[in-house]
């Protein structure tokens, strides 16, 4: 087996994300300068090419190591479920809001907007979606992904602070402009925090194994 071989073997053997691609590479700048020694030595080619493969020696534990996180999976169909029980949740929220705001004086400020409301959250659904149509178009294409517990906190970490930062945000505007005579701020507030529940599906999804290509 040549340098070229072994190589592509490593990349048919093991999922082609960016570390293990820079690895192999690595692997093959290393054999290609072990080659060149044998050579100087008096090794033929292809005899040279076996003995700078076998000074590897074991490699699969670095490869396992790398992997570790790594799924091959449908993410086109995880991403598009993700969205649909968020935005399920999302409504299921707004509509109970909405009712109680007839049976509680406290909110009785809020029942003037729930049609805008509704309105509000129906278009910001429309623009998500078609942001992610893309999703749709690749449903069942097969993707690569690793998710360390680094990265995964980090996002959704992302996903709760923004939101919240957002929500003070808008409570306080909604005090200036209408002293809390018409309270619209959960409608916002509902609406942004489908990217929290998006993303934190999302990853229980992946988790669960149900989009693994197997």
């Amino acid at each position: 087996m040549n340098i070229n071989d072994f190589c592509n073997a490593l990349k048919n053997k093991y999922p082609n994300t960016k570390e293990v691609l820079e690895q192999i590479e690595e692997i093959r700048d290393t054999l290609n300068m072990k080659l060149e020694e044998y050579q100087i030595e008096g090794s033929p080619y292809d005899e040279g090419s076996r003995k700078a493969i076998e000074s590897l020696g074991d490699i699969d534990s670095l490869f396992e190591e790398l992997t570790t996180d790594v799924k091959t999976i449908y993410n086109g169909r995880a991403m598009i479920t993700a969205n649909i029980i968020s935005a399920i949740i999302v409504f299921s929220i707004a509509t109970i809001l909405s009712i109680l705001s007839e049976f509680l004086p406290f909110l009785y400020n809020f029942k003037p907007t729930v049609k805008s409301g509704y309105g509000m959250l129906i278009f910001a659904f429309v623009i998500v979606f078609f942001m992610e149509f893309r999703y749709i178009l690749n449903i069942n294409k097969v993707s690569i992904i690793k998710i360390s517990v680094k990265e995964k906190r980090q996002t959704i970490m992302t996903s709760i602070l923004v939101p919240a930062v957002y929500s003070i945000f808008m409570i306080i505007l909604n005090f200036y402009q209408t002293s809390f005579k018409t309270i619209y701020f959960p409608w916002p507030i509902i609406g942004i925090s489908n990217w929290t529940f998006a993303v934190a599906i999302y990853y229980k999804l992946i988790k669960s194994g149900k989009f693994d290509v197997k």
